[in-house]
């Protein structure tokens, strides 16, 4: 009797294979069921920090873009005469066309914010109207393209709006012919409104033509984006 038991007792102790395959098949459920909401908290984080950064990059934008205009008595001076001149200016130091002027105003916003050259966004870009077009005044950043680095989602700020989208795909923002111009240009109520952009940061030494358009890869600020690269 006591060894019968003993014998019971120790067949309690294991599983069956039945067992295990239910216990593995409950925890695969609950696997299934925390790790989209995990990689959900985690995107979401890192998106709501880059939102953070680049608003910060908006306001030292507005700033100096305010400073600059108030020069001339409402006149554009310096690298903002390129309005009207020479097309975008870029202040990032390996564009040829960037003069010393150009980059003390890109350095002097990237200090407002507290970093340099050194530690520079992997993308900053910005547009303002190149008139004053359906009382959206020239003094007003109406654009903001920011990416980190490699590994973090781009933000853009359009129309009052922050958001992971891309412009063009979106449609609030594009390149094509607005009054006769070749122009980039932003959506505002239906209407097309032509935008100068200024590149502040650029260290992935690519051209101009991509801020707008959807040309570029997985390191553009498209790239970057909500729908694009697995963004």
């Amino acid at each position: 009797m006591l060894k019968r038991v003993k014998k019971c007792h120790k067949s309690r102790q294991a599983f069956t294979l039945v067992e295990l395959i239910v216990v593995l098949v409950i925890l695969a459920v609950i696997a299934g069921m925390i790790v989209p909401a995990l990689i959900g908290y985690i995107q979401k984080s890192r998106l709501a920090k880059a939102y953070y950064e680049a608003d910060e990059y908006r306001v030292a934008i507005q700033a100096v873009v305010s400073e600059y205009y108030g020069k001339k008595d409402g006149v554009a001076s310096g690298t903002m005469d390129s309005l009207a001149k020479n097309g975008n200016v870029h202040w990032d130091a390996e564009f040829k066309s960037s003069t010393d002027e150009d980059r003390e105003w890109g350095e002097k916003i990237l200090n407002l914010v507290g970093v340099t050259r050194d530690s520079e966004p992997y993308i900053l870009v910005f547009g303002v109207v190149k008139d004053d077009t359906q009382g959206v005044s020239p003094y007003e950043v109406s654009y903001v393209g920011y990416l980190r680095d490699k590994n973090s989602p781009a933000v853009f700020y359009v129309n009052g709006q922050w958001s992971n989208s891309y412009p063009r795909d979106s449609g609030e923002m594009s390149k094509g012919t607005v009054n006769g111009n070749n122009t980039n240009y932003l959506v505002r109520n239906g209407e097309k409104i032509p935008i100068q952009l200024f590149v502040v940061s650029n260290r992935t030494g690519t051209q101009n033509d991509i801020w707008v358009t959807n040309a570029g890869g997985e390191n553009t600020l498209q790239g970057h984006s909500k729908g694009h690269y697995g963004y």
